[in-house]
């Protein structure tokens, strides 16, 4: 419980310790941690090891930092520290000097010094660890050990009785039961009850206990009698010696054994430090004390002469003093870092300190210094609120303490510095005069050009030469060393200033009357050639254009005079030599002259060292005409009270800088007709397009009751306000609105189109759909003049909530583009109910509408329309008449007319309906028009507009393609208009062999006429294939003679019709043959063909095939298909037809296949034929048995033994037994 109560005390110390750290105020109090002090520390350290060494000196200067070795030393060496005592006469001595101010001498007694040490010793320890000692201190007196004795002393008292006097205690613990059971409580209960009031009674009885001993306690230390300081009359014996066995007993009860004495050497007495010494080697002497007292004195070199310190100490440490004034300026910023780790920051540069430092040469100044600007600072700038700088308040406290009589000076608004700041105002005196001497001549010149009436060189030159002649006429030749004529003179490159020497001249010239060859002369030409020669000059500069030229260097003029006045004293210096500019009075003091032209000192001075009295005007106020003079920013909404004062004390010059920026001050004179310079100066800036300044306008602009003015204003200064608004990626587009109807609503027209030089404005409210919804706030007439003045063409725009006329103007002025969106809205506005149909007939659909603006504007503009809104549409089902329109206006853009075809979705039912009308005038065109309309289809497949292509434009490619297409159609459609020229034509072209078999059917000739020579092959297929003409012998013959592979085809596609001309049509082979094997071959007329033509024209291949052929054959077809086959060929036939063959013809075949059959050759003798038991074989020994060939057969297995595999098979066979012929 202790060490938690100790880490809390700890923490809150730690608390207390770290608010004082955040101080920045510096005192003389020792630090611990001592830098450049290790050899110092060594040294202590060795003498306080050696046991020899009882008295140390620490020897230094004042403010050398022995304390500082002190604290580092103790807190290095926390087991020391715990033995260590301090006692210092500082806690007690006087602070005060004398009237040249030096140090007043301290006058305190040795017995009260002696006095105030014996104090500090005893009150350095609790009066526990010293219970002997007859000094008694106040203490407290814990509650818990109170109640510790009083229960202790009722448990001992209750055990007693217990044991010496049970009846009682029985009889008490019988009666505390009674009493609790008359109240219907428990035993226990009752006892319990007892218990909580005899802890009431021992409560009352502490508290009374405590209050009884306080009231006896000692407050404080008293001395015995025996002990009483009295003064020298009346005792000679000192403090320490009365009290000696007091100190010896503290020393022998403590720990102490090391005590430090600081500042004794400022009391100047040095007995003191003799009976210390005296005390030191008393205590060490005393046997009881086993650790040595050690006394450390930090005092002054001159405390003792020479001989007398080495005597009395037994080890001195010199210390060296650690600041001096060679390096102020590093210890100044120090102190300016040790203050930003405690987050305090001074504005005070690196460069500032050093530039300043070299200027101070003693450290207390330098700690005077840096405490007074603390001082300064926090009264003047922190504590008024006002904005003051850091570094032109150090400069001053340094002046200050430098030059202190000077510094009471500008207190009284006299001395050096005031003179500064007066030099410098006759310094701007002289060169604004100056640059005035220089506007006056350029006005001069400007005066000159205003009053002059005449504005070219030749009506100059033209009014000289009528005063040569003393206004009788006008001059056309002059003779003055030479011969001029008016031709020559009145041109700008002809000198007037070559007569200036001249007095004479003589000429010719005309009068009045146009009369010429009137003769004059001119007594004084020079002096009326000087005039007209300046006269010339001023002409040259309007000719020349340098008006503007001349006024803007008077501008410039003004400016610099605008810009020197704001000049600060600095900026002159920086400008001019120091000698120009500050007086010699001035000039001797070189740290003011260094302030001066480094600005550290500038013409605010006075705020940093007076308090500001608002009687004029506010502290507020005050501080924002500083900012503004500073050109420091305050925030725009930085409240003014006595707006007119600030304003009239603020010049113009300083309207041109953003530091002016403030809602109150530009409402004011916004509202006053007395700034109207100032106001100029502040919205000019306003328009510099400076981030500021925009953030200022867009804040303002919502806050001002003059907001009409403010923008007209703004608007007619800036012209590109608009561009930067529209261009401000930050605005939201609501805001940008906001900008815009202001700008329509309160500026002029002419400032609105200098905005829109680039088209901005007109962009923007083009891109913007809503636009004319947000601007309704706006007057109608306002708007429309706008959208005409800078043209405006809407792409996208909403027209719910718009003001008629507004919408009106726009949709008759044909304001806006030709798109999907803006048709929809005009086709909305004047006739909502067609609005459905827009997006598929749009065309069709501004047709119905009947709005005149619109569908001259669609048809003036035709091609961008169809462009942009038919051809962009997805599906397009405009009408066929719109669509024919489109065609036909649009006729000559070919591109276009395919492209419309190609997108809109529809079929012509007629495609003479289209551009029939100009067929004679532009039948190129139109052919390119209806190709199109064909390659998309977009033309109904029928015959009729097949023949109406076919009867202008013949067969093209673009129509046979179409017709390829859509063949199906054209099958099933009526071709009753088809003559026979478009089908002559029809055969003759080059269509696909697929569309024309199809279609060849469908357009069929009242009379086929056609010599089939001219016709292609293919062709003559198809027409064969869909039997186009009719079968005779002529047209087989033809057909014979022209196409010989097409007559197997053509005998087939009419085998009836052949049959019955067959008598009339020669056979061969390779006929026979073609015949016989087309898939197509009827079986009737197969069977007509093999037996009317097979034995006359068999063939090896019909031969081997009859049995395929599934046909049926006699014997006698059979042996001539028997003569076109080889053994094997021969084999199968006979086998395939066995039932054709009898005995002798068996006989025969076998002997012509001797190969298989020789054995039944020999019908001699009986004898068994074997024959390998196959189907074959088994259907050839059936036949023989049934022709009486054989007289039986039978089925047989036979075993046979392999050698090769050295293994038995079987072989079926059939033996025939054959029969004997006799």
């Amino acid at each position: 419980m202790k060490s938690i109560l100790n880490k809390i005390k700890a923490q809150l110390s730690f608390k207390r310790q770290k608010k004082i750290d955040k101080t920045e105020y510096s005192d003389l109090a020792p630090i611990d941690k001592v830098t450049n002090g290790d050899e110092y520390l060594n040294a202590l350290e060795w003498a306080l090891s050696n046991e020899r060494v009882k008295n140390i000196a620490l020897a230094g200067p004042y403010g050398a930092g022995k304390s500082s070795i002190i604290e580092t030393y103790l807190k290095q060496h926390p087991s020391e520290k715990e033995k260590s005592l301090r006692i210092s006469m500082a806690t007690f001595g006087e602070n005060a000097v004398n009237e040249d101010e030096t140090p007043k001498k301290v006058d305190i007694g040795q017995n009260e010094i002696e006095l105030g040490i014996l104090k500090q010793l005893f009150y350095k320890v609790d009066y526990k660890k010293i219970p002997q000692s007859r000094y008694r201190k106040l203490h407290k007196i814990r509650w818990k050990h109170i109640w510790g004795y009083l229960i202790g002393l009722s448990t001992i008292i209750s055990l007693m009785e217990y044991i010496f006097f049970p009846e009682v205690f029985n009889s008490s613990i019988d009666k505390i039961i009674t009493a609790g059971s008359s109240i219907k409580l428990p035993s226990v209960a009752s006892l319990l009850l007892f218990g909580v009031l005899v802890l009431g009674i021992l409560a009352v009885a502490a508290v009374m206990y405590r209050s009884i001993l306080s009231h006896f306690k000692v407050k404080e230390i008293k001395l015995p009698v025996d002990a009483t300081v009295k003064s020298e009359e009346d005792s000679n014996e000192t403090v320490f010696d009365k009290n000696m066995d007091e100190i010896v007993y503290f020393f022998e009860e403590t720990k102490y054994r090391l005590v430090f004495f600081e500042d004794l050497d400022r009391l100047e007495d040095s007995s003191i430090f003799v009976h210390l010494r005296e005390l030191n080697t008393l205590l060490n002497n005393y046997n009881v004390i086993k650790e040595p007292i050690v006394f450390v004195y930090a005092v002054k070199d001159d405390i003792f002469s020479a001989t007398d310190r080495t005597k009395f100490f037994d080890f001195i440490v010199p210390v060296i003093p650690i600041i001096n004034s060679t390096n102020s300026g590093e210890i100044l910023l120090e102190k300016l870092d040790d203050s930003q780790e405690i987050d305090i920051t001074h504005e005070i540069s690196q460069s500032f300190v050093l530039d300043v430092s070299p200027y101070i040469s003693d450290m207390r100044i330098l700690q005077n210094i840096y405490n007074e600007f603390i001082v300064y600072k926090k009264t003047l700038r922190t504590g008024q609120g006002l904005k003051l700088y850091d570094e032109p308040m150090m400069a001053l406290i340094i002046f200050k303490n430098l030059y202190p009589c000077d510094f009471a000076d500008i207190q009284m608004e006299r001395g050096i510095i005031k003179q500064a700041f007066i030099d410098k105002q006759k310094c701007l005196r002289l060169k604004q005069t100056a640059i005035q001497s220089e506007i006056d001549k350029s006005t001069e010149v400007l005066e000159g050009i205003q009053s002059e009436a005449l504005k070219n060189i030749k009506e100059l030159k033209s009014v000289l030469l009528c005063e040569i002649t003393n206004w009788r006429g006008m001059a056309y030749q002059i003779i003055n060393s030479g011969t001029a004529r008016a031709s020559e003179i009145i041109q700008n490159n002809f000198n007037l200033s070559k007569w200036s020497n001249s007095d004479r001249c003589t000429g010719y010239y005309y009068d009045w009357n146009g009369n010429g060859g009137q003769s004059f002369s001119c007594d004084r030409l020079s002096e009326v050639c000087a005039s007209y020669f300046e006269r010339e000059k001023r002409i040259k500069l309007i000719e020349e254009s340098r008006i503007a030229e001349e006024q803007g260097i008077v501008e410039q003029f003004k400016i610099q005079i605008h810009n020197i006045s704001g000049w600060s004293l600095i900026r002159l210096v920086e400008q001019f030599d120091v000698e120009e500019v500050l007086s010699s009075e001035v000039r001797e003091n070189k740290l003011l002259v260094f302030l001066l032209r480094r600005g550290y000192i500038d013409e605010k001075y006075a705020n940093y060292i007076n308090y500001f009295k608002g009687n004029s005007i506010t502290k507020e106020d005050m501080n924002f005409i500083l900012a503004v003079k500073n050109m420091e920013s305050q925030p725009f909404i930085y409240s003014l009270t006595k707006i007119p004062m600030v304003a009239q004390r603020l010049q113009i010059y300083e309207f041109r800088q953003k530091a002016i920026y403030n809602f109150d001050l530009l409402e004011c004179i916004l509202s006053s007709d007395d700034h109207s310079e100032k106001l100029n100066a502040f919205m000019k800036q306003l328009a510099d397009e400076d981030e500021q300044s925009w953030k200022f306008i867009d804040e303002f602009v919502d806050l001002t009751e003059h907001q009409s003015y403010f923008i007209k204003l703004l608007a007619s200064i800036w012209p590109n306000m608009w561009g930067y608004v529209a261009e401000n990626a930050v605005l939201t587009y609501e805001r940008k609105i906001h900008y815009l109807a202001l700008v329509i609503s309160n500026a002029d027209i002419e400032a609105i189109v200098a905005m829109n030089a680039n088209n901005e404005m007109s962009g923007f409210i083009e891109q913007n759909e809503d636009i004319l919804q947000q601007l309704t706030s706006v007057g109608s007439n306002k708007v429309i003049a706008v959208i005409e003045d800078i043209h405006v063409k809407f792409r996208r725009v909403s027209i719910e909530n718009v003001p008629e006329d507004v919408l009106d103007y726009i949709f008759d002025n044909n304001c806006y583009e030709l798109n999907q969106f803006m048709i929809q809205h005009v086709v909305e506005y004047k006739n909502k109910a067609l609005v459905p149909d827009l997006k598929s007939k749009n065309y069709t659909t501004i047709i119905k509408l009947g709005y005149a603006h619109l569908i001259e504007y669609v048809r003036e503009n035709l091609s961008q329309y169809i462009e942009t809104i038919v051809l962009t549409e997805e599906h397009v089902f405009d009408e066929e008449e719109q669509i024919v329109d489109l065609l036909e206006r649009s006729i000559d853009n070919q591109m276009l007319c395919v492209r419309i075809i190609e997108h809109v979705e529809f079929c012509m039912g007629d495609i003479t309906c289209c551009c029939n009308d100009q067929i004679t005038e532009k039948k190129t065109a139109v052919k390119g028009i209806w190709d199109t309309l064909l390659k998309n289809n977009k033309i109904l497949p029928t015959w009729e507009n097949v023949n109406r292509y076919w009867s202008v434009f013949k067969f093209t490619q673009d129509l046979l393609t179409y017709i390829e297409n859509h063949t199906e159609d054209l099958v099933s459609a009526d071709s009753q208009c088809i003559g026979d020229d478009f089908i002559r034509g029809f055969i003759a072209i080059e269509i696909a062999d697929g569309a024309f078999e199809i279609l060849l059917p469908c357009v069929r000739m009242d009379n086929f006429e056609i010599a089939l020579n001219s016709v292609a092959v293919s062709r003559v297929s198809i027409m064969i294939g869909c039997k186009y003409f009719e079968f005779t012998v002529a047209r087989y013959e033809e057909i014979k003679q022209s196409f010989p592979d097409l007559c197997v085809e053509f005998i087939l596609q009419n085998q009836a019709d052949y049959i019955a001309a067959s008598d009339n049509i020669q056979m061969d082979s390779k006929l026979l043959e073609n015949l016989l094997f087309s898939d197509r071959i009827e079986a009737e007329t197969t069977q007509t063909l093999l037996d009317t033509y097979s034995t006359k024209y068999m063939t090896n291949r019909i031969a081997a095939n009859l049995q395929a052929m599934g046909l049926t054959i006699n014997l006698e077809i059979f042996n001539a298909a028997w003569g076109c086959l080889d053994e094997s060929g021969k084999q199968n036939l006979m086998l395939e037809h066995l039932e054709l063959l009898d005995a002798d013809a068996m006989h025969s075949c076998f002997a012509e296949l001797e190969k298989w059959y020789s054995d039944f050759l020999d019908r001699s003798k009986q004898h068994v034929v074997e024959l390998a038991n196959t189907p074959e074989n088994q259907k050839l020994a059936e036949r023989l048995k049934t022709v009486d060939y054989i007289t039986s057969y039978s089925l047989k297995e036979q075993k046979e033994y392999d050698s090769v595999t050295e293994a038995e098979s079987v072989r079926r066979v059939i033996s025939c037994r054959v029969k004997v012929i006799k």
